[in-house]
């Protein structure tokens, strides 16, 4: 099985990232595949790094308006074709195709204020 995480801006100021990274490791040893799809800035390059063991493929996205950061989302999306695809945080950023995966949607990291 092969499942994408698809998480939202840097992590110092939103945590979506951090499901990602704590499920990534142990779905590896039940043998899956996994990847995540991540803004590409400093301190998530370096918390990937450390928190996500080599098997695990990150793709990098540049910060973008969020019509541009849907769109390329929906093209890694499209190329990894995994069998899940899992949204990190319900927001606007994260609408993205399923292109036929199974689709789990966390709701955990909605902001209340």
């Amino acid at each position: 099985m092969k499942i994408c995480f698809v998480t939202t801006g840097d992590i110092k100021d939103i945590a979506t990232s951090k499901r990602a990274f704590g499920m990534a490791t142990p779905l590896i040893g039940l043998g899956w595949e996994v990847d995540i799809l991540i803004e590409d800035t400093v301190e998530n390059r370096k918390r990937a790094s450390l928190e996500c063991s080599k098997q695990v493929s990150v793709h990098y996205f540049p910060k973008n308006s969020p019509f541009g950061e849907i769109k390329e989302k929906n093209r890694l999306i499209s190329q990894i074709k995994p069998d899940v695809v899992y949204v990190c945080a319900f927001v606007i950023r994260n609408i993205v195709k399923g292109y036929g995966a199974f689709k789990v949607v966390e709701h955990s990291e909605l902001q209340s204020k």
